[in-house]
């Protein structure tokens, strides 16, 4: 149920220009980013401030990371901000994370290292990020078949998977998730923009259904 707040300011917002309107577009399709979408005129108080990570990691598990934090959603992202068209650095961060424990890495720093790298374009975050991207950081990413075999076998060898979502129950449009584990039940998934994708688990029929690559990510 949409959030009585939420409804408001989006009523609120109707004929007047605060806000962009890429902004209002993700409140409407997701309720969760209601406080990050909220506080856009207050965004300077969080852009380029220091970025704590050890309360979000606790070296045991992939922590979930959303792109639309205010700690680094509002800093750009290429023509963009991460909040909006960060899932690919805000996935990389989770994966970098947990197969490093190194917490002085946050979506921002890692923004600017795709960004800097030449991994940013029009349409998004590079595929080739999750190949020779990934080496910069002292990971391994491999391209793997779409095959449900190929993803428990990554997983299996302690490897996380990046994978390229096309429109369904993640996008309208493109999306990066991590797949971090599986049992008998089906795939556990990191959204970087939905907590509650996150907290269900998938079978692989209805993730093949709209998956367009996949990458294993490996130490």
């Amino acid at each position: 149920m949409f959030p009585n707040e939420a409804e408001r300011f989006l009523k609120e917002q109707e004929g007047k220009q605060e806000y962009p309107q890429k902004l209002l577009e993700l409140l409407e399709n997701n309720q969760e980013a209601y406080e990050y979408v909220k506080d856009y005129p207050n965004r300077e108080s969080y852009v380029n401030q220091p970025v704590d990570l050890t309360a979000d990691y606790n070296g045991e598990s992939v922590p979930l990371l959303m792109q639309w934090d205010q700690r680094w959603g509002y800093n750009s992202y290429g023509d963009g901000m991460i909040g909006l068209e960060g899932c690919g650095p805000t996935c990389l961060t989770m994966a970098y994370l947990y197969l490093t424990g190194d917490t002085g890495m946050n979506p921002r720093s890692m923004a600017e290292f795709a960004y800097n790298g030449g991994y940013y374009t029009q349409e998004g975050t590079s595929w080739s990020l999750w190949t020779e991207g990934v080496t910069g950081l002292g990971l391994s990413g491999v391209q793997l078949s779409l095959s449900e075999s190929s993803m428990k076998q990554a997983l299996d060898d302690g490897g996380l998977i990046i994978c390229s979502m096309g429109p369904g129950d993640f996008t309208t449009k493109g999306h990066f998730i991590l797949i971090r584990g599986y049992d008998d039940k089906g795939f556990f998934v990191n959204d970087p923009n939905r907590r509650s994708n996150s907290e269900k688990q998938w079978d692989y029929r209805r993730l093949s259904e709209q998956m367009k690559n996949l990458w294993k990510i490996s130490r």
